[in-house]
Formats: C-alpha cells, structure tokens, sequence
C-alpha cells in the first residue's frame, strides 16, 4: 500500500501488524513495523511521529546488533531531521551510516545513503561537495558491486553536479531523460525522484522565464496524482504554481498560497515553509497591503533567523547554497522594512 501512495490502508495494516506483534512479543518484528511506521508518518509528513518511529526503531535495532537495519534507520533518520532543517543532525547520521555499510558490505545501501547524501548536499552547498560523492559511486559501479539500475541514480547526480556548476542545457537534458525513465515506475523511491526532477526543472524555467515550459510539468498527470496523494509535494505544486501565477499576472495566485499555507499548519517548519510565507509576503507588498505583507515577512524572519542560529557557524559557511538563499531573504524583507517606514 504505501509504495503506491495508498497511505490510508498501510495505516490500516500496520496498527494491525504492530498490535499482532505485541501479543508475539518479537523484538526483530517490531523493529522493523516501527521503521515502517517511520516511513509511513514520513509520507504523511507527520515528521515529529516519523523521528519517534526511527529513533525507537534504532534502539531495538542497536540491542539486537542488527548493523544493516541500524544503518537503514539512522539513514532514513538523516533524510528526516534533513526534512526539518536539522542539517547539522543530518548529515552527522548520513557520515555513521555510509560507516556502518562500508563496515558490512552492504554496496546497496551504501549507494542509497551516497545519493541521498548528495540530494541534501545539493540544496545545501556548492558543487565541489558533489564530486566525492559521484567518484565514490563510479568506484562502486566500475566493481560490479551495484545493479546496472543505479546507472539511472548515477546520472542524476551528474545532472545535479552540471546544474551547480552552471551547466543548465546539459542538465536539463540529463533531467528530461530521466524523468521520462522514471515515469514508468510507480515504486515509492521512484515517484520521489520524479517529484524532486520535476520540481528542480519548473525552478530552472521560471528562473529562466521559460514559464510554459514550467505549467507543462506542473499539469503532468503523474506528478499531480502523486502530488494528490502526498501532502508535502501537494505543497511544493501549489507554491511553484503559485509563482508562475505571480509572474505571469494572468490569474490571482493567492489561492494555491492558501491552500499551501493551510497544510503547513501541521507541519514542522521546512525549508518550503518560510518559501511559501515568503511569498505570500510578496503577494501582499505587490498589492499595496503593507499590514498584511509585514505579517508574513515578519514570520518569515523569524523562521529563517532560528535556522540560522541553531547551526554550527562553520558549518553554516560550508551551506552557501543556504547561507546565500537565506541572505537573500533578510535582504528583501530590510528593503521592505525600509521602503514602508518611508
């Protein structure tokens, strides 16, 4: 059920299989229903509940001296913790996971730990963090120690490294091929990948105001049914659509940036929570409503400032990406403060 997005009855099974298993009272049982429980709170961004389900899953895996499931919960523990700006948290658990796979043998896992470690790189820091990650790939796959599959992860990597490095025709080309590879799967590991594509490339065509191209893949019919089923993508289609609405003029956009703000409610502060308070501060100032576009730059503010404050300082230099994006903000909203003091 929860590989094809059907949240509601994997609820369903596991409250079932997690109360059987009280009654047998197997330790390696439970670990492995919390570790799904953990996936399945993931999906529905209850990320609070998630952390709880790994961190529990962990302990019993860790008595059990169970290495290759300890290693797969700090992992999914890392892409969590990344999740809700834990960035120090997270890549501390992506550094013991990649340990513990090199230690057993597990090629497979250490492959998944390296990508997903490379996903976060890439929204934190510059490209020059990527290059390890990808020679440490190629090595593995030169080995025969992955499946001809991972060739397709591999690549997006390259696509990722093209993209930090300002490559932008050749890693959409990558991208584009990719997402058409991926829009015949319908496994859970794939949809999020079509999610995470599909989204970088609406980024890179409004940025390049290449804005149809942008409402094309935010009207693919894969990406809006996965978007249905999941909350936090549901999210991000309503942002993106919401800026192209902005930007073309045509139709008001304040709707998609309710609806976003509405399912945020819930929600840990992410990343695409002070993106879509900040537009709608933006919203707001562009219509002349300086009350209500300070409200939300105020949040804004706050939310990124406590980001800020709760990295390490070294590390917060070593996330340009982060530091520049979040500097940025700051910026715009003093520019702000002082065009309506005036």
């Amino acid at each position: 059920y929860a590989m094809k997005g059907d949240l509601e009855n994997a609820q369903l099974f596991w409250n079932e299989a997690l109360q059987l298993n009280q009654l047998n009272g197997n330790l390696e049982r439970e670990g492995k229903l919390l570790l799904n429980y953990g996936v399945l709170y993931y999906d529905l961004a209850e990320y609070d509940k998630s952390i709880t389900m790994y961190t529990r899953a962990k302990t019993i895996f860790e008595n059990l001296g169970d290495k290759n499931s300890y290693g797969i919960t700090i992992a999914n523990l890392a892409e969590v913790n990344y999740k809700i700006c834990n960035y120090d948290l997270s890549i501390e658990y992506l550094s013991k996971a990649k340990l513990i796979f090199n230690d057993i043998g597990n090629y497979v896992e250490l492959a998944e730990v390296l990508l997903l470690e490379s996903k976060i790189l890439f929204s934190l820091c510059e490209a020059s963090k990527l290059f390890p990650i990808l020679n440490e790939l190629n090595r593995l796959s030169d080995k025969k120690l992955l499946p001809s599959s991972y060739q397709k992860k591999i690549e997006m990597l390259k696509a990722l490294i093209k993209l930090s490095s300002n490559e932008k025709d050749t890693a959409i080309g990558l991208l584009t091929d990719i997402l058409e590879e991926l829009s015949e799967s319908d496994e859970r590991d794939s949809n999020y990948n079509y999610a995470f594509i599909s989204f970088l490339l609406v980024g890179l065509f409004v940025e390049m105001k290449s804005l149809d191209k942008a409402k094309k893949l935010l009207s693919d019919e894969k990406l809006s049914d996965f978007a249905n089923n999941n909350v936090f993508v549901g999210i991000e289609m309503d942002y993106w659509t919401a800026q192209i609405k902005m930007k073309t003029k045509i139709n008001d956009s304040f709707d998609n940036i309710q609806k976003a703000l509405e399912k945020l409610k819930n929600i840990t502060i992410t990343p695409l929570s002070w993106r879509v308070i900040f537009l709608a501060g933006k919203y707001f100032e562009k219509r002349g409503n300086y009350y209500k576009a300070e409200k939300y730059y105020y949040l804004t503010q706050a939310m990124v400032m406590n980001i800020k404050n709760t990295l390490n300082v070294e590390n917060l230099s070593s996330y340009a990406k982060l530091n520049n994006e979040i500097n940025l903000i700051l910026k715009e909203i003093t520019k702000f403060e002082l065009k309506s003091s005036n």
